[in-house]
């Protein structure tokens, strides 16, 4: 009880029994508050009391018990963040304005229209700084300026005051753990120059063994002083010829780690950081930050040999993913210095004249949620410093209904008090959702669940679409993280993560509407002059474009969000849950199979009473001239009776 007081929460505890995939029945968690009621700013929490009881036994095996607690206020307001819908932009793909084969600020300044349009609230823009390239922009050479194919830092300020203008938050991406080799910052510290020597990470190797040099003037240097490995394969110790010492880099030997135990450091990036903020970006997806820190003392010999439990089947030992890295991630510094980031969002938030919270989203990839839950604030749901949780990116062609209940419930049942979820199908590190799942046709039921889902959800530029995984020749690939696994790792072709960053689709127009150059820096995707581009779906009668539009409108609605959330009826091939509120009660289903043709009438009955009126279907529903294929989607849907066809999914306004 004395936890619940601490939250203020109208809590709503159920519990069900469901039928796992054997047909026999389970416990199993129904019903989780997700949200805080809003409501206008009071007194001090007053008495917590039991409203209500009551035990109900209900046909089919369900059986519930509902308490709820209801507190006296006041309660918590819902901030932006917990409403808004993210739209990332991979600024290479999105639009080019100027011919050249690859994308720009103009270009994303044109486009404003279709984001506004669509109903996204938050753009967050992949990294536009000066850079070499070599990762695509994660290897910055000046923190404080645009790279010139993108624009100018003029074209920046007018796309963010058009964005601001339209009702549009901006955050950039902020990449902290490393800079580029060609950052001058790197170059004075190689020298040693005086405020600059200790700026990244340098050590002078081991004391005791060397090793042999090939093609090189020296016959022996010192061996690296351990074992820890690079991201992008291989070593992490670099030797540096001119310093005569390693560096370290998580990453590409391009990448040099940044040294955050040098407050030198410290006080400089958070002037980068400054530096963006009074220009009036609204925030910042913090990029790898993990990999802050490292084990400081007693490096010699500290190798990090322990199998890493979540480690994919086909990957090699020498991959950097076959082993846990206790000595280079996730350490306490780290937290902290999130902590200290969120600090300096509040100053500005504060410096304000309305007071809009600055917003700080934490990249944080591993399935191991102690970690995740670690980088929220001590009060997090007034703060607005969130980890991106990444549990529905793990799905694939195997993933069944249960799985997703997991993913989902490793989410929401362990978050800290006060905790707001996130979600993303697809980001630039991944393949493409469409593609992922084994059937193109369930794209729209993976929007419907990364949209409707409690917390904040973030979409990949071409999901609103169904864009597919372009297709490469090997000569095409430039993807670092593939290429350095070339002649190492037989499967580096596959390793590659070019395929989700083609060009945007517009329309049927010379490449696909995104350059009036027919040679673009990726080729453009499949079926981008037929179905899959916006021109295309936002003229169709039905299109997952429409799906996606009508997903954020009702995403709006009180049910969404600030609503409930329970598990509706869960097997192998079917994933299903309830939202809800006082007025509204939505159900979610999406049928997860991949093959055939039948439909499969599901019975509800058992986790919601009455009628259902059909709110969004996707596409694969409707026949070519816009009629739902099974007629009884038309008409008040009784819920012992839900038809879905393989890969159908719809949402469904209970009465």
């Amino acid at each position: 009880m004395a936890d619940l007081q601490k939250e203020n929460l109208t809590v709503v505890s159920e519990t069900m029994m469901r039928k796992n995939s054997s047909g026999d029945f389970v416990s199993g968690k129904m019903d989780r508050e997700v949200a805080y009621s809003a409501e206008k700013k009071g007194s001090s929490f007053g008495k917590l009391f039991v409203v209500g009881l009551l035990a109900v036994a209900l046909a089919g095996g369900l059986i519930a018990t509902i308490v709820i607690y209801e507190s006296q206020p006041p309660r918590r307001e819902f901030g932006w963040w917990h409403s808004t819908t993210i739209y990332q932009i991979y600024p290479w793909s999105f639009k080019d304005s100027n011919g050249d084969g690859i994308g720009d600020l103009k270009g994303i300044t044109s486009k404003l229209d279709h984001l506004k349009e669509l109903g996204v609230e938050t753009i967050w823009l992949s990294p536009v700084y000066p850079s070499p390239m070599k990762d695509f922009g994660y290897d910055i050479s000046n923190y404080r300026d645009i790279y010139p194919p993108f624009g100018t830092l003029a074209d920046f300020e007018e796309m963010l005051d058009k964005m601001h203008e339209k009702g549009l938050k901006l955050f950039m991406d902020f990449v902290p753990n490393h800079s580029s080799d060609e950052h001058v910052w790197f170059k004075e510290s190689v020298r040693k120059a005086p405020g600059f020597s200790e700026y990244y990470i340098w050590h002078k190797g081991h004391p005791t063994r060397n090793i042999t040099v090939e093609n090189s003037t020296e016959v022996l240097r010192p061996a690296p002083p351990n074992n820890w490995r690079s991201v992008f394969g291989g070593d992490a110790w670099e030797w540096h010829p001119e310093r005569r010492e390693y560096y370290y880099h998580a990453f590409l030997t391009s990448q040099p780690d940044l040294n955050w135990r040098n407050p030198a450091l410290v006080k400089e990036m958070d002037e980068v950081l400054e530096f963006w903020l009074k220009k009036g970006v609204d925030g910042f997806r913090i990029d790898a930050v993990p990999f802050l820190f490292e084990q400081e003392h007693d490096i010699i010999d500290a190798n990090e040999t322990t199998l890493n439990p979540y480690a994919e089947s086909d990957l090699l030992p020498s991959s950097y993913n076959y082993i846990v890295h206790p000595l280079t991630l996730n350490l306490p510094e780290t937290y902290l210095q999130v902590q200290n980031w969120t600090k300096l969002m509040k100053k500005y938030t504060d410096g304000e004249k309305n007071g809009v919270p600055k917003f700080l989203i934490i990249e944080v990839v591993t399935k191991n949620t102690t970690i995740i839950n670690g980088y929220y604030p001590e009060d997090p749901f007034v703060t607005p410093t969130m980890p991106f949780y990444f549990g529905l990116i793990w799905m694939d062609n195997r993933t069944t209904g249960f799985d997703i209940e997991r993913l989902v419930n490793d989410c929401l049942d362990k978050l800290p008090k006060g905790g707001w979820p996130t979600w993303n199908i697809g980001n630039h590190d991944q393949l493409r959702a469409t593609d992922r799942l084994g059937n193109r046709g369930l794209i729209d039921g993976l929007n419907m669940v990364n949209l409707l889902l409690p917390g904040t959800p973030t979409s990949y530029y071409g999901e609103e679409i169904g864009m597919l995984n372009t297709e490469l020749k090997e000569s095409q690939i430039v993807d670092p993280a593939a290429l350095n696994l070339n002649g190492t790792d037989p499967n580096w072709v596959l390793r590659s993560r070019d395929p989700a960053r083609a060009p945007m689709q517009w329309d049927s127009s010379t490449s696909a509407g995104f350059s009036t150059n027919s040679t673009t820096w990726l080729p453009v995707g499949p079926e981008w002059n037929t179905t899959r581009n916006v021109a295309y779906q936002k003229n169709a009668t039905r299109s997952h474009y429409k799906v996606y539009r009508k997903l954020i409108q009702i995403r709006k609605g009180p049910a969404f969000k600030t609503g409930t959330m329970r598990p509706g009826l869960i097997d192998d091939s079917l994933y299903s849950f309830v939202r809800e509120n006082l007025d509204q009660r939505y159900l979610v289903a999406i049928d997860l199979r991949r093959s055939g043709t039948e439909t499969v009438e599901y019975d509800f009955s058992d986790v919601v009473q009455g009628t259902g009126e059909l709110v969004v279907a996707s596409v694969n529903l409707y026949n070519p001239d816009g009629t739902l294929r099974d007629a009884a989607l038309d008409r008040p849907i009784k819920m012992d009776k839900v038809p879905l066809t393989p890969s159908g999914a719809i949402v469904l306004k209970l009465k």
